[in-house]
């Protein structure tokens, strides 16, 4: 109100004799009848947007402002102010629905002790009144009625039809409660819920209680996590009645349950009602859930109680924290008790440093409003993109006796922090405070830091404060489950790449669990804390054409194990590193050495290399020079086909942190590929294998292996036809939900060919870097079939592309089928299809789901299980209709019976 009149007394100093108040957009269409200082009146919006548009046709524009009246605007009538107190009800009294009732209360014509003895008021203690003198003409009719049964009566019975917000918008329950009373309702109550005295002192959470315990109409429930139930106890009021119970007004998927739904009291009887809100089919997690209960007797008005449940996602952890010495690699954490997640998303982001801000503040010498001035406040500023997952600000210990901390959104646009504007305060008595703010909203956000008690005067106040969004380029990813049911425990796997931090540095992300992938995060967000706690010791490397990665060396170490394949047909390569930072000093202390070894003693530790052997002379070498590290090229006749060791060696005692890269040359031939299924030939007995094929001016790449827990898993990569003859593309797991797949990515893979029948496998994988030499699994025989020979060979979807596919290997003398399916949890898994004994023309075969060890895991037994049958019948060579009957067993789950039709996606093979 102060404001209002304020800009009037400002304009009557000016000289103005008239005022008049246009709202903006921010006000909308509110309007109070304040005592101004001059004749004036106040529009709403639209109003004001008319005048405005007046005011900028034409010129000596005149308007008069008339006398005082008083109209009835019907459709002014339940709108509710905007200074009109809001639910949910604060903490520790959260579940219990406040407001109740709404009624009249804005500018009210009322008795005042000043100027004419009548004023204009607005507030609680105008609508109040209203609903007190309903109360009385309740009990002129029923001078009986206790005041429980008043109240009940009024908020049961009141009406929510015409309530809307101040910005047009719906009044839900937070807002309006149970309506407006309705007395021609409310004097034929039947029911009521009585509250003693000794109830709401039982309640106080003080005393260990829980208001949302409280006989009272409003169903509220701050924390309901898929299921959430109340127990009310209706009395009769009416002499005796029967009564039925329904729920109404809520959103698709939530349900509510009422026990007994049909139900009879006799005269002054009692009837005990237990209300069960079930939200596991909704898709409302994060939000609020609205609706009502209604219970309603021949003769008697309704009595409803009103619902408002927030659907929570269920507990989530403060943080995940990762330490560890490694640049790359990943983390599985166990997390239950959450909300139905039946297309399972995941998003992160980060990892980001936390910036430092540090300042001497005097005390605030209003330390009641860290608004008014700039004295004893630090402000700032941060850029908030689209995606954000978390804004996090901290102050740090200070020799100041009490810090606070505010965080805002610049809503206005007027780079400054203004009070209406904040989100987030702090303000315990101490000088550690925090704010964080989970998905903000993007634009320019303020963070405030207030000398609340200082104790040197000035002190040192220092904030810490980041922003993590989701970024393509983010080191920090996650994966799960594609489908989670109800509270299940499931394995979130975060992955980490190329963090080449010196030790001691602390870096934060954040994770997004998300219901649905229109709803990514609305489980909620996870902060992740990651500390670099030393430098590990060297671990295979493996450098890819065109990839960046990231290592970690020691003071005075060497790193003995990066290496990079060259295929034939290589002109040149260039090998480059860099300290982090471009740091000079740091550059010019490393030093890079080139050793050789043949393809044929380069496996010897499959998937991993084996130290480089340094006795004879380094082939190249180069040191650091200024702001770059040091580079080295070969070219020319230098360039010979094999295993390149990169020896990096850093000769001053600080940690250094390390990018480098390979990036490679062709001229040569070409190595023609040899389309369908390789297998290690480094490793025998892996029964694991990937199907590398060419489909019209690009490459796939599908790897069937296992996972950690030796569960059949597959990955997937695609990318254009390479100039040469290697082929790096990133690689990625799918999830299902059963109908959509969603991708992640875990890492790269490179193949590089050096002969039709030969090629090197290397990949990344979960931060695991392994490699292995490879042959074609099968020979490429076509079969014959009423004379001709026909290539069924190469890769099949099923139809819709989606829901998995399968590698098909049918030759002169024998078939299989690895089928790339999904679990009953959406995960990636794999089953084989071969018949026994083997032969061309079988058309049915056992369903095999293997077990085994993972890429870069110790060698263990192998477990063939049959879990089905499958059934194929070709129409030509690139359609086929097959039928899947399969029940997994543990470890796995899920079973299908369906019938499909395939087409294949890749060329056709040469038959031989």
């Amino acid at each position: 109100t102060y404001g209002r009149i304020e800009k009037g007394k400002n304009l009557q100093l000016a000289g103005a004799g008239r005022y008049i108040l246009a709202n903006t957009t921010d006000w909308g269409e509110g309007t109070e009848a304040d005592s101004h200082c001059l004749p004036a009146t106040h529009l709403g919006l639209n109003d004001s947007n008319k005048l405005r548009s007046w005011l900028d046709s034409g010129s000596n524009h005149r308007g008069s402002i008339s006398g005082f009246s008083i109209f009835q605007i019907q459709e002014a009538g339940d709108v509710l102010a905007r200074s009109s107190s809001r639910g949910p009800n604060p903490s520790p009294a959260e579940d219990v629905m406040k407001p109740d009732v709404i009624a009249p209360g804005t500018q009210i014509l009322a008795a005042s002790s000043v100027d004419n003895n009548f004023a204009f008021l607005t507030g609680t203690s105008m609508a109040s009144p209203h609903v007190t003198g309903g109360a009385a003409l309740l009990k002129a009719v029923h001078p009986n009625w206790t005041p429980p049964m008043l109240a009940s009566a009024l908020v049961m019975t009141a009406t929510p039809e015409l309530a809307i917000d101040s910005d047009g918008s719906e009044a839900t329950i937070l807002k309006r409660g149970a309506g407006r009373p309705r007395l021609d309702e409310a004097v034929n109550a039947g029911l009521y819920l009585n509250e003693t005295r000794a109830g709401f002192v039982n309640a106080n959470p003080r005393n260990g209680g829980d208001p949302k315990n409280l006989n009272l109409p409003g169903l509220t429930d701050t924390v309901c996590r898929n299921t959430c139930t109340f127990s009310r106890r209706v009395t009769d009021l009416a002499g005796g009645a029967s009564w039925s119970a329904t729920a109404e007004g809520l959103p698709s998927g939530a349900s509510v349950s009422i026990s007994p739904s049909n139900f009879s009291v006799a005269n002054g009887g009692s009837q005990l009602l237990t209300i069960t809100v079930d939200l596991v089919q909704s898709d409302k997690v994060g939000e609020w859930v609205y609706g009502a209960v209604r219970l309603t007797s021949s003769g008697l008005a309704d009595a409803v109680l009103p619902l408002a449940v927030f659907y929570d996602g269920g507990a989530l952890p403060d943080e995940w924290s990762i330490s560890t010495d490694s640049v790359a690699g990943s983390q599985v954490f166990t997390i239950d008790g959450l909300a139905a997640m039946p297309d399972a998303t995941f998003t992160s982001g980060g990892l980001v440093e936390p910036t430092l801000t540090v300042e001497n503040l005097p005390q605030d010498p209003d330390a009641d409003s860290p608004y008014d001035s700039s004295v004893g406040v630090m402000t700032v500023w941060h850029t908030v993109p689209e995606g954000t997952l978390w804004l996090h600000t901290e102050t740090l210990e200070s020799t100041a006796v009490d810090l606070d901390l505010f965080v805002g959104l610049d809503s206005n646009g007027n780079g400054r922090a203004d009070e209406e504007e904040e989100l987030c305060s702090s303000t315990s008595p101490t000088e550690i405070e925090l704010c964080d703010l989970f998905s903000p909203v993007a634009g320019e956000y303020w963070v405030l830091v207030q000398n609340w008690d200082a104790s040197l005067n000035p002190d040192q106040a220092t904030l810490k404060s980041a922003v993590v969004s989701r970024n393509p380029a983010s080191p920090l990813t996650v994966t799960g489950d594609g489908i989670v049911t109800v509270g299940a425990s499931q394995d979130i796997r975060v992955q980490w790449d190329n963090v080449g931090a010196v030790p001691g540095t602390e870096l934060i992300g954040a994770v997004g669990l998300g219901t649905r992938r229109e709803n990514p995060n609305d489980i909620g967000i996870i902060p992740v804390s990651f500390t670099k706690t030393a430098v590990a010791a060297p671990k295979t490397l493996v450098l890819m054409d065109g990839v960046e990665r990231g290592v970690t060396l020691g003071g005075n170490s060497t790193h003995d194990r990066i290496f990079v394949d060259i295929p034939p047909g290589v002109d040149s390569f260039t090998i480059s590193s860099t300290a982090s930072g471009n740091d000079s000093q740091q550059n010019e202390a490393l030093g890079m050495e080139l050793y050789r070894v043949d393809f044929d003693n380069a496996f010897t530790a499959a998937p991993f290399a084996a130290a480089a052997d340094t006795s004879g002379a380094p082939l190249a070498s180069a040191t650091g020079s200024g702001a770059t590290g040091p580079t080295v090229t070969v070219g020319g006749g230098d360039v010979m086909a094999g295993r390149w060791y990169v020896v990096l060696n850093n000769s001053s005692n600080a940690n250094a942190d390390i990018d480098i890269r390979a990036d490679m040359s062709f001229s040569g031939s070409l190595v023609p590929l040899r389309p369908g299924l390789w297998q290690a030939s480094s490793r025998e007995g892996l029964n694991q294998g990937f199907d590398y094929t060419s489909t019209g001016g690009f490459r796939a790449f599908l790897w069937y292996t296992y996972d950690e827990a030796g569960r059949p898993a597959w990955y997937l990569a695609s990318g254009p036809e390479p100039s040469g003859n290697v082929w790096v593309a990133e690689l990625l797991r799918f999830t299902n939900d059963g109908t959509l797949q969603q991708e992640i990515p875990v890492g790269h893979v490179s193949i590089s060919l050096l002969a039709e029948e030969d090629s090197i496998f290397s990949f990344v994988l979960f931060g695991e870097d392994g490699s292995d030499r490879e042959r074609p699994s099968l020979p490429p025989i076509c079969p014959e079939v009423d004379g001709s020979k026909l290539s069924y060979n190469g890769l099949w979807s099923r139809s819709p592309v989606g829901v998995g596919g399968a590698t098909v290997v049918v030759n002169a003398t024998s078939q299989a089928f690895v089928h790339y399916i999904y679990d009953a949890s959406g995960r990636p898994v794999w089953l084989i299809g071969a018949p026994e004994p083997q032969s061309a023309e079988a058309r049915e075969a056992d369903l095999l789901q293997f077990g085994g060890y993972c890429a870069v895991c110790a060698e263990s037994e192998l477990t063939i299980d049959t879990v089905g049958t499958f059934t194929r019948d070709f129409s030509s060579e690139s359609a086929m209709t097959w039928n899947l009957n399969f029940d997994l067993i543990a470890p796995l789950s899920g079973l299908r019976d369906s019938t499909d039709d395939t087409a294949k996606l890749t060329m056709p093979m040469v038959c031989q």
